[in-house]
C-alpha cells in the first residue's frame, strides 16, 4: 500500500511528470517503488539511464527486489542502489554518482508515501544532496575563474618544479609523529603560544608563518596553495629560506619565486604532467584550502595524530581572521569588520551554534570525510571555538 491499493504502477509512473530530461539525465529516486519508476524510465528513455536508487530501508528494498524479479537492476552498472543510514561513507559514494558535467541536469522523484511514513530519512537526504551540489557548484566556479591563472603558474613554475626535491621521498618517514597543523583562524590567538612546547613537525600557511615564528618556533613545513600573487603580502616578510616550501603546482608564483630554499611541489590535477610533461610530482587529495593540502600531506608522511589550531571554518567572534594573521595592505581589515550575507549557523566546538559560510562548510566537510577515510589516524582538534569538527577529539 505504499504505492497505491488499486493502481500501484500508474501511480508511481505518473509521479516521474511529462518532462523526461534527456538521455544525459541523472535521476534520484526516493523510495524504490517496486522498480516501475526505474524501468519506465529505461524503457522509454535509454537503458544506459544514470539512475540513483534511495531506499531508506534494506529489509524493505530487498523484499521489493524479490517481488518483482527486480534482481537484474542491481547489476546494471548504470543504476545506483542506497540504503540505510546516512553516514560519512553513504553520502561520499552519493556523491561520485553525479558527474559535474550533469550538475544542472538532475532530476528527483521521491514516493508521496516515503515522504510521509520516512519524513525525518528524506528532510535529512534533501539536505545531504542540496550540499552534495551546493560543493560541486562551489569548486567548478573555483575551477573556472582561476583556470587561466592555474596554467599560467604551472608554465611560471617550471623551472622550480624541474629544480625541486621529490616529496615523495618524504612518504612515511615521520610515522606516528605528532603533526600540528596551523590554520588562521579567528580561535588561533587563544593557544598559539603553547607552540612554544610543540614537539613534533608543525605545518603552517603563508598566513600563519609569522605568528609561529613570532613565538620564537621555527615551523618544519610552510605550505602554499593559492594562485595569487597577493598571497606574498600574508607572510608579512616571513618567509624564510631555512624552511621548506611545500607549494601546489600552481600556487603563486611570485611566492615561490621569492622563497630560496628548499621547496617540494604537489599536484592535486594533472596540470604539470598535462603541460609541462613533467612526471613524479606527488598527488594529493585536496580541499581547496591550505589547511586541507596540510592535512593531506601530513598524512602522507605518516604523522599521527594529526593536530588542529586556529581551524574555525566559521566566523568565531565575527572576524574571519585571526589578528595575528590580518593583513591591511589586503584589505583583512574590511572584510573582518563586516561578515557578508548569506551566511548559516552550524554545529559549534562547545556545543552551540557559530556562524560560517558555504565555502567554509565545505572545507570542514572536506576535513571530516578526510577523518572518515583514514581511520587509523587520530585527529586532535584543539582549535578551542568555531566549528564542531566531527570525528575529531576536542582536546
Amino acid at each position: 500500500y505504499v504505492l497505491s491499493k488499486y493502481m500501484p504502477q500508474q501511480d508511481a509512473i505518473q509521479k516521474i511528470g511529462e518532462d523526461k530530461g534527456n538521455k544525459q539525465t541523472v535521476w534520484i529516486i526516493v523510495g524504490f517503488a517496486l522498480g516501475y519508476v526505474v524501468k519506465e524510465l529505461i524503457n522509454t528513455i535509454s537503458d544506459k539511464l544514470s539512475i540513483i536508487v534511495i531506499e531508506p530501508d534494506e529489509k524493505l528494498l530487498n523484499l521489493q527486489m524479490e517481488y518483482e524479479e527486480n534482481s537484474e537492476l542491481r547489476e546494471k552498472e548504470n543504476i545506483h542502489f542506497f540504503s540505510g543510514e546516512m553516514d560519512k561513507n553513504f553520502v561520499k559514494s552519493l556523491a561520485k554518482c553525479i558527474p559535474e558535467s550533469e550538475i544542472n541536469n538532475i532530476k528527483i522523484v521521491c514516493m508521496e508515501a516515503y515522504a510521509e511514513f520516512f519524513f525525518d530519512y528524506v528532510s535529512q537526504l534533501k539536505t545531504k544532496i542540496d550540499e552534495i551540489l551546493s560543493d560541486m557548484i562551489m569548486e567548478m566556479n573555483t575551477v573556472k575563474a582561476h583556470h587561466n591563472l592555474y596554467s599560467q603558474n604551472v608554465i611560471r613554475n617550471r623551472y622550480d618544479i624541474e629544480k625541486s626535491y621529490r616529496l615523495d621521498c618524504l612518504k612515511g618517514c615521520y610515522k606516528d609523529i605528532p603533526a600540528l597543523v596551523v590554520s588562521a583562524g579567528p580561535s588561533l590567538q587563544k593557544n598559539i603560544e603553547y607552540i612554544k612546547e610543540f614537539k613534533g613537525v608543525i605545518f603552517v600557511g603563508n598566513r600563519t608563518i609569522a605568528p609561529v615564528v613570532n613565538q620564537g618556533k621555527k615551523p618544519d613545513f610552510v605550505v602554499v596553495a593559492d594562485p595569487k600573487d597577493v598571497i606574498l603580502d600574508t607572510t608579512q616578510g616571513k618567509l624564510e629560506s631555512d624552511i621548506p616550501l611545500i607549494a601546489n603546482d600552481n600556487a603563486s608564483n611570485r611566492l615561490i619565486k621569492e622563497h630560496k630554499g628548499k621547496k617540494y611541489f604537489v599536484q592535486t590535477g594533472s596540470c604539470s604532467q598535462e603541460l609541462l610533461g613533467i612526471n613524479g610530482i606527488a598527488r594529493i587529495s585536496m580541499g581547496g584550502s591550505v589547511a586541507t593540502v596540510c592535512v593531506s600531506v601530513a598524512e602522507y608522511m605518516g604523522c599521527n595524530p594529526i593536530i588542529f589550531i586556529g581551524q574555525d571554518c566559521a566566523y568565531t567572534g565575527m572576524k574571519i581572521y585571526s589578528d595575528d594573521c590580518s593583513n591591511e595592505l589586503i584589505n583583512d581589515k574590511a572584510s573582518n569588520d563586516v561578515v557578508q550575507e548569506g551566511k548559516q549557523w552550524i554545529d559549534e566546538y562547545y556545543g552551540g551554534k557559530v556562524l560560517s559560510s558555504k565555502d567554509l562548510i565545505s572545507f570542514l566537510r572536506w576535513i571530516e570525510n578526510f577523518i572518515v577515510d583514514h581511520p587509523n589516524t587520530t585527529f586532535v582538534n584543539a582549535t578551542e571555538g568555531g566549528a564542531l569538527m566531527k570525528g575529531a577529539v576536542n582536546k
